[in-house]
């Protein structure tokens, strides 16, 4: 399975040089969904959603100067010179980033493989809508073989590709250090499926993602009834059985905002009368519907018997985040602070603050290693997306209903369990709204020309 999985790596990054951007962007989607895992040995770039974007950037170098240049004057390029502020800053002012390794891993991993995502998508979308239909295709594929694994991993109890992509390897799951990744919950008692990725909150996130991409696929004629059926079925089992309240609440959140911004008035007040009719109908005779509800509302109790966090255990987390940074409030501790001087990365039981938990929450994350600085220029980066697509709704209201559901859901998720792997592949589908965005703009203004 791992020889698998790595020679068909290396066939996609091969493929970029021979295949049209819009495909390129669909393998780059594709991979965070099922490549998490997968590392190429012999190469410098081992991480297979390294390799991937480091090919496609391989590939476009002879077109990087025109690239570029379409970027320019787009809310793309101020977005991409606020992450390198980040970037920099975060270097200068962090002590675990004081020699070259460190500094050129972390730009790497922080602007390449991250923060540039939306870049690329931006380059690779074409001018119109139907440019998505080879990431839906490639996405219903992804969601197959992402369910197929997810299905073994809830009848076996054990998740198999986990197991053989980590052989041998000591992984961290939830501050918990473990040998044997395939069976990180297999003996709890809160069984959560993992399927392709070692955290089923990636899992879940990652079939959230992709579920809302298909609602606009299917809703704006870009794909047939059968694969969107299909793709909701596998998305929905991913959604429930990663057994995490906090994907639940980001979906339910999620698909309001897509029906407040896609839909007209009558179709939004018909659509969620129906919704209320079918959940309330669901709670009431299906139990497994019921439990799932009651695990979602119990973030909001204080005395809760369903693991996770609390209202109250955010309180006392964002206090202690403030007393650590009380001689640097701006500048924060530094990057890895939690990880290295506060103990987490080597256990939870070497955690030298116990209020601090597992830091679910990428606002607070910020606040402690890279201070009101950092959150500054966080907050900038993802509240300028926000107010582009709800500015620009007018130019095609399901296409900014799609950017603002994914960065709510987003925002939700990163703030209730931490970033996790979810930025890479939302703001992959990011820069294919504010492309599109772009292009409606331009048609609607050569028409009242």
């Amino acid at each position: 399975m791992k020889f698998i999985a790595i020679i068909t790596v290396l066939i996609c990054c091969v493929s970029m040089f021979r295949i049209n951007r819009e495909s390129k962007i669909a393998i780059l989607i594709l991979g965070s969904m099922l490549f998490s895992l997968v590392n190429v040995p012999a190469v410098p770039l081992h991480s297979a959603n390294m390799l991937l974007p480091f090919s496609f950037l391989l590939s476009e170098l002879k077109n990087l100067k025109n690239l570029i240049k379409q970027t320019r004057h787009t809310i793309i390029w101020n977005l991409t010179g606020v992450s390198i502020i980040m970037v920099i800053i975060t270097i200068i002012t962090s002590p675990h980033l004081s020699d070259v390794t460190n500094i050129r891993y972390f730009i790497q991993y922080e602007l390449f493989f991250k923060y540039f995502a939306i870049l690329y998508a931006f380059w690779s979308f074409g001018k119109d809508e139907n440019s998505i239909k080879a990431t839906l295709k490639y996405t219903f594929w992804g969601i197959i073989i992402l369910t197929f694994f997810g299905l073994l991993n809830y009848i076996t109890k054990t998740a198999d590709f986990v197991g053989t992509m980590l052989a041998g390897t000591e992984t961290l799951y939830a501050g918990d250090t473990s040998l044997d990744a395939n069976e990180s919950f297999t003996y709890q008692d809160r069984f959560r499926v993992q399927a392709m990725f070692i955290n089923p909150f990636d899992y879940g996130y990652i079939c959230l993602l992709i579920l809302i991409l298909h609602i606009y696929g299917f809703t704006q004629k870009k794909e047939k009834r059968l694969n969107f059926y299909i793709v909701v079925i596998g998305s929905v089992f991913g959604i429930i059985t990663c057994g995490c309240r906090t994907i639940l609440l980001c979906a339910v959140i999620g698909f309001c905002v897509y029906m407040l911004i896609a839909y007209k008035l009558k179709k939004k007040i018909k659509y969620g009368l129906f919704t209320i009719f079918i959940c309330i109908g669901s709670y009431q005779f299906i139990p497994a519907v019921q439990e799932t509800i009651d695990k979602m509302l119990s973030v909001f109790e204080k005395n809760s018997d369903v693991g996770g966090s609390s209202l109250e255990m955010r309180t006392i987390q964002y206090a202690a985040v403030m007393y650590h940074i009380q001689d640097s409030p701006f500048w924060g501790c530094g990057y890895n602070y939690f990880n290295i001087d506060l103990g987490w990365g080597q256990g939870k039981e070497y955690l030298k603050d116990s209020r601090l938990a597992g830091l679910e929450g990428v606002v607070m994350n910020y606040l402690l290693e890279r201070g009101f600085c950092g959150l500054f220029f966080y907050l900038i980066f993802y509240i300028s997306l926000i107010a582009f697509c709800y500015r620009n709704k007018q130019f095609s209201r399901p296409i900014a209903a799609l950017g603002l559901s994914i960065l709510t859901v987003y925002i939700c998720f990163a703030n209730m369990t931490g970033e996790l792997k979810s930025v890479y592949p939302t703001l992959l589908i990011m820069g294919y709204v504010i492309k599109m965005i772009y292009q409606k703009r331009i048609f609607q203004n050569s028409k009242l020309v």
